[in-house]
């Protein structure tokens, strides 16, 4: 009864959709608010529908309904409670089904969107919407089919449906056949939700992006309101490539912080993609320039965060709902890109750049150079998988390839990132730009010469630590120089002008924030990727191995079995600090004494000290010996520092967008107030 009281629930949201497109044209067609304002309801409707179909869902996984196919194939009695709980989207039905109340998620926060003055772009952005929102619940109902219920006769076997076939009885097994893989990780799933999720935003920036193809028009309005979307799907990525790097680190040191996996690769694809979108909505907010350049990213942007999704979401090779979900991006693709095509000449800018040395032209240069990284990066996944379909011939684009591929782009866009606080809007000059450059260059010469005083002489890490010390240099002096101006003009203090320079510009100085929190994070990423040492050794209990100011000491090891022949051994290593514990680690390995296969579970303590000690996986532990591998990592500390700059700037962002649009409220307001109306379409609001 329950699965079919949520199959409906899905069937009435499927339902709500088609009534929510007819409103839409209806409210085009007759230029009616009421249609309108009824296709607005229909997302709200359809939130509460999928949500309540998802609850039961919950329901019957926390009541261990196993007669549900889904549920039988996810979970088994030996879970634990949120094991159980997240498993059902190792099945492509239930992601599907997160990805679907996604969708709805961001349908409810688009319905409550204020469109006073623009009622018109609503019915459209609302049709569009849902447009997309009916073809996944067709998929979901119709293809993945998560509430069918298996049903046996004594002839024909067992039958998959939602409600009774006639002659036919429920199975009832005692117990699912779910298994979590044993290299499961929290920190590897939580990566699918967060991919989910910035897929689902960038849907409603996709929307809007539609709505201007279509109509041929896009004010700054229309792309001021995509801005906040397109904001938060680039936060959560760059959340998934924090994941990511913290996941790489403490499962596989030796590899450093990155190794170019086809995740990896295409998980970059969208966030290079969304850092060039913000850049150009800043522009277009500032100069109205780059109009058609942010739509065309916009869009490259979605279907960028879909293969993602398609990648890391749904990876059974050769399914059938994900096969139908690639056949609805292609056709939505084609369209779009013909779309970008046919309207390039309207959506053009009627803004001009008058000068070379402009920050509009340094962040077109920085936009250019990003999307360029991102077609690297499309080429390095596509590439090794097309050429050899193509030519018969083997190709391989592997690690060393994307370095080299990508050194001379991110080494153009420090540059740019470093000598932009120093031109201006409009119109700027090379000497201007020379004369503020100076003093960050020369300051980021005497660091680099320090270092290597200090005892660094590799040189890709001295040339990359230059650039870092240039573009932070440089953007701390550029906005020290506007405090310090401030504080001379005002007559006032320096923390009363560092408040007041903030306040006039939360996006632009939020920006310099981000873009400081990103280049100490990059310090980080240069010492794990060139300065880590490691040291291993075969040690008896009490012995120990040293590495610059620290002693690593065994301890001893414990063995316990597991079903199916697993055996783990865990080692307890002391990590000593000039003669002073600072700590216990305790890395694992699991071992197969029936097959020759095992694999390391490392422990690391890389948060306080950049240490990440394993146990070898080649040489079996003993209660007596180990083979332990020790990992050390000098600049790992700035990781967590660039993080909390990045999320500062962020939620400062973000603030400055939730203030511009309440001001703006306050605005319209007062013209109410005093009997102004915005007419729209012959009708009056």
């Amino acid at each position: 009864m329950i699965s079919e009281l949520a199959n409906g629930l899905l069937v009435l949201a499927l339902i709500g959709c088609l009534y929510g497109i007819t409103a839409v044209i209806a409210s085009l067609k007759r230029n009616s608010l009421a249609w309108a304002d009824s296709a607005r309801i229909t997302l709200l409707v359809n939130f509460g529908l999928v949500s309540a179909s998802f609850l039961l869902l919950i329901s019957q996984i926390l009541l261990e309904r196993n007669f549900q196919k889904l549920i039988y194939e996810s979970i088994n009695p030996d879970m634990p409670l949120l094991i159980r709980l997240v498993s059902v989207t190792n099945q492509s039905a239930g992601a599907m089904f997160v990805w679907i109340w996604l969708i709805s998620l961001m349908g409810l926060f688009l319905g409550l969107q204020n469109w006073r003055g623009a009622r018109d772009k609503q019915s459209w952005v609302i049709g569009f919407y849902l447009a997309n929102f009916l073809i996944h619940l067709i998929i979901l109902i119709l293809i993945e089919r998560p509430f069918v219920r298996m049903w046996l006769e004594q002839t024909d076997g067992v039958k998959l449906a939602v409600s009774q076939p006639l002659g036919y009885r429920l199975v009832c097994p005692l117990a699912g056949i779910g298994n979590m893989p044993d290299n499961f990780c929290w920190l590897s799933w939580a990566q699918v939700p967060l991919i989910f999720l910035s897929a689902a935003l960038m849907t409603v920036s996709y929307a809007m992006a539609l709505t201007s193809l279509f109509t041929g028009q896009a004010s700054e309005t229309d792309l001021e309101r995509s801005h906040p979307f397109s904001f938060l799907a680039w936060l959560v990525l760059v959340i998934v490539i924090l994941v990511e790097l913290m996941r790489v680190y403490t499962t596989q040191p030796g590899n450093g912080f990155w190794n170019w996996s086809l995740f990896q690769t295409v998980l970059m694809i969208p966030l290079l993609l969304l850092s060039a979108l913000i850049h150009s909505l800043t522009v277009h907010r500032s100069r109205s320039l780059f109009r058609h350049l942010s739509i065309t990213l916009m869009v490259c942007s979605y279907f960028g965060v879909m293969a993602l999704l398609v990648l890391k979401g749904f990876p059974q090779d050769n399914h059938i709902g994900k096969m139908w979900l690639i056949t609805s991006l292609t056709a939505a693709g084609i369209i779009s890109l013909g779309l970008l095509v046919w309207r390039q000449k309207e959506l053009s800018s009627n803004e001009k750049i008058e000068s070379p040395a402009s920050r509009e032209v340094m962040v077109l240069l920085g936009i250019l150079l990003m999307s360029g990284l991102a077609v690297i990066c499309l080429w390095g996944a596509a590439g090794p998988i097309v050429v050899p379909k193509l030519t018969g011939i083997t190709f391989s684009f592997g690690v060393d390839q994307h370095n080299e591929a990508m050194a001379g782009p991110i080494t153009a866009i420090l540059l740019i990132m470093g000598s932009a606080p120093f031109s201006a809007w409009g119109y700027s000059n090379f000497l201007n730009v020379a004369y503020g450059v100076w003093r960050p260059l020369a300051g980021s010469l005497l660091v680099i010469s320090l270092i290597t005083i200090l005892g660094v002489h590799y040189q890709p890490a001295i040339l990359g630590l230059w650039l870092v010390a240039f573009g932070l240099g440089a953007t701390i002096y550029g906005l020290w120089r506007k405090i310090t101006a401030t504080g001379i003009s005002k007559k006032i203090g320096k923390k009363d002008a560092f408040k007041k320079v903030i306040k006039k510009n939360y996006n632009r100085y939020a920006g310099y924030l981000i873009h400081i929190g990103v280049l100490l994070l990059a310090i980080s990423v240069i010492g794990v990727e060139m300065l880590t040492k490691e040291v291993q050794g075969r040690l008896r209990s009490g012995e120990s191995l040293r590495m610059s100011q620290y002693e690593i000491v065994f301890l001893g090891a414990s063995s316990q079995s597991l079903g199916d022949g697993q055996q783990v051994v865990t080692a307890e290593v002391e990590i000593r600090e000039n003669e002073r514990s600072v700590g216990r680690v305790y890395p694992k390995v699991r071992y197969y004494p029936d097959s020759s296969h095992s694999s390391t579970l490392a422990r690391s303590t890389w948060f306080s000290h950049g240490l990440n000690v394993m146990l070898a996986d080649w040489v079996p532990a003993t209660s007596e010996s180990a083979v332990l591998k020790v990992y050390i990592s000098p600049l790992i500390g700035w990781y967590w520092l660039g993080v909390a700059v990045i999320f500062f700037g962020a939620i400062l962002r973000i603030y400055g967008m939730y203030n511009a649009r309440r001001n703006k409220t306050t605005y319209d307001q007062d013209l109410a107030g005093h009997g102004v109306t915005m007419e729209i379409s012959g009708k009056s609001e």
